[in-house]
């Protein structure tokens, strides 16, 4: 990964102009706050007789000058660099955002929903107080300190050589409890991204909480987290207060030595009253900004995790294939992702096969979680046009099986062909054109009926969003709707029925018009008058098309061609009902348990 520096600068990039503009708006207040001293030693000294009145109303005029630049400068400054601040992270946040949507599903899943809505949010959060705060302190503490230093030496170098010699002790004690801060900011971003999906469970599970009165067990679970992230989070807070009670210690002291060494030089006649009282004014002013880069290093520190964790969103191995468009690109592609490798030929966007009949082969398939093989070896054809039944005990692999299709897993071993054609040759967005998946817990976005049928097919008229409405049995009971296509659906569509949910979704994938289809346990949740309605739009939608069934019922499975029997990483048993009953021991056993109206789900 790049440095941090160089991926902040990237980002302000684009805004170079207004940055300038920003910083030169910086400079003038860094050089109105060095101007105050100046023309307060003048007012001082003229009081104590060493100037006429005359000179005393000039000075007093300048310093009014001073304020007036001093607060113009600042709101600009503020201004300028207050907005770059919010478009940098509004622009990572977009980029992060966009980069998400390109993470396989096996690494989506290995690290939970949690974790990715914790960098979006949290880590965001972190990085915009840096953006917005850190940029401006740091060049204009690097600035007044460097002008405050040349003024002091100017007024007495030997105070100024005195002072010099204590400020380090500042930096130590900032280094050091900013080490132990950075530590801790780490767990506690890694807590955030756990209480995060803690909550989001709860959230989309209130229902199965209140059902089995499980709010206690909830709540237990939640108060750890929670109790972890104030635990790490009070650590971080005593650190901060105690490098603040250390840097304040150390100002004190300066002060101190400072005003008792200078008064001497001045009983001395070295200095003057005035220049005693700029010297310590420019003293105050070394600790502001020794004490701003103190808290700076102590906020790049906290917040580094976060920042790590938001570029490592950004730099993220294992994307999508992306597309083949040079020749040299594609002779040995070899993407790596988690645990996945892969090593074949691409195509030109030119040359890319479409899916149009639907045969799929499983040339020795092999597939896994790290270390955990789900699926081993599997080598089998599924012809255009057929029918096939996944069946199988919990955990077993339906689910991933169907996924590895559409590329949502990509496969650790051997090749997935479509039509003769392997399946990573195709752009991975172009390859599931025509594929339509219809899970068992569909998602429907807030957004109006219209809207969630049409995000099977973005471009498609208001009309083929109504007839594929119709096919899936779902027109009825959206024009009873308040505002009917147009009605906004609740979170998830928390106003719909699970059987309303289901035909939407088949309503997706009519108007998507697929060469495969894909049916995860698609009615395993549904009531009787509800699964029958939705049956009847899936046998149409079914019709000519390459199906594979997640199957849970006995007429599902006896009307498919065939039936896959899946058993310990591997098929056990692959042909027509007819035949698995007299040959497999393990289908007839499967069968048998479809006496309950569900088969154990995988």
């Amino acid at each position: 990964m790049r440095s941090l520096f160089s991926r902040l600068m990237s980002y302000l990039k684009p805004h170079w102009r207004a940055y300038a503009a920003g910083q030169a708006a910086m400079l003038a207040v860094t050089v109105t706050a060095l101007a105050f001293p100046l023309a307060i030693r003048t007012i001082f000294d003229s009081a104590f007789g060493q100037g006429g009145a005359k000179t005393l109303i000039t000075a007093i005029a300048v310093l009014a000058g001073v304020f007036v630049v001093r607060e113009a400068a600042g709101y600009l400054k503020n201004l300028l660099l207050g907005r770059i601040g919010q478009q940098v992270t509004a622009r990572v946040r977009q980029d992060a955002y966009e980069r998400l949507q390109g993470i396989p599903m096996a690494q989506f899943d290995a690290k939970g929903s949690g974790h990715w809505l914790s960098i979006l949010t949290n880590d965001i959060n972190q990085f915009q107080g840096v953006v917005s705060g850190g940029i401006a302190w740091l060049v204009q503490s690097v600035l007044s300190l460097a002008g405050v230093l040349f003024l002091l030496f100017r007024l007495d170098s030997l105070l100024s050589l005195s002072l010099l010699t204590m400020l380090p002790l500042a930096f130590l004690v900032t280094k050091k409890l900013g080490a132990r801060l950075e530590g801790i900011s780490t767990i506690v971003q890694e807590k955030l991204g756990t209480l995060t999906s803690v909550i989001s469970e709860t959230v989309s599970g209130i229902d199965v909480i209140k059902g089995f009165t499980l709010e206690r067990e909830a709540t237990g679970l939640f108060d750890r987290e929670n109790a972890i992230v104030l635990d790490k989070s009070e650590q971080a807070v005593r650190i901060q207060a105690r490098t603040g009670m250390a840097n304040g210690l150390l100002n004190s002291l300066y002060l101190l030595v400072i005003t008792g060494f200078g008064a001497w030089r001045v009983f001395e006649g070295h200095m003057s009253p005035g220049d005693l009282v700029a010297f310590l004014l420019y003293t105050e002013m070394i600790y502001g900004p020794v004490l701003a880069l103190s808290g700076l290093y102590l906020e790049v520190k906290r917040s580094t995790a976060a920042i790590r964790r938001i570029f490592g969103l950004l730099d993220a191995g294992g994307m999508e294939t992306p597309d083949c468009t040079m020749e040299a690109q594609c002779e040995n592609l070899d993407v790596q992702s988690n645990h996945v490798v892969i090593a074949d030929p691409g195509l030109p966007a030119s040359q890319r096969k479409r899916t149009e009949k639907g045969q799929i082969t499983f040339d020795h398939v092999s597939f896994g979680y790290g270390a955990k093989t789900v699926l081993r070896d599997l080598s089998f054809t599924i012809e255009s046009g057929e029918t096939i039944a996944l069946i199988g005990a919990s955990g077993v692999g339906k689910s991933t099986l169907l996924k590895l299709i559409p590329r949502l897993y990509e496969a650790i071993s051997g090749h997935i062909r479509i039509d003769g054609t392997d399946i990573r040759r195709n752009d991975p967005a172009e390859l599931r054109r025509h594929i339509a998946s219809v899970p068992q817990q569909t998602h429907l976005f807030s957004l109006s009926v219209r809207d969630n049928i049409a995000c099977g097919r973005p471009d498609a008229s208001d009309t083929e969003v109504e007839q594929a409405a119709r096919m899936a049995n779902a027109h009825e009971f959206i024009l009873g709707m308040d505002h009917g296509y147009d009605t906004v659906l609740g979170e998830n569509g928390a106003n719909l029925s699970g059987g309303q949910k289901q035909r939407i979704a088949l309503a997706r994938a009519f108007i998507r018009n697929p060469d495969i289809l894909l049916l995860d346990e698609a009615t395993a949740s549904l009531d009787t008058a509800a699964e029958k309605s939705v049956l009847q739009a899936l046998h149409t939608l079914m019709k000519g098309r390459t199906t594979l069934i997640a199957a849970h019922k006995r007429t599902t499975i006896e009307r498919a061609d065939r039936v896959m029997v899946l058993e310990d990483q591997g098929i056990s048993a692959f042909g027509t009902h007819e035949v698995l009953i007299r040959e497999s021991a393990t289908y007839r056993r499967l069968m048998m348990g479809l006496a309950e109206p569900v088969l154990l789900q995988g």
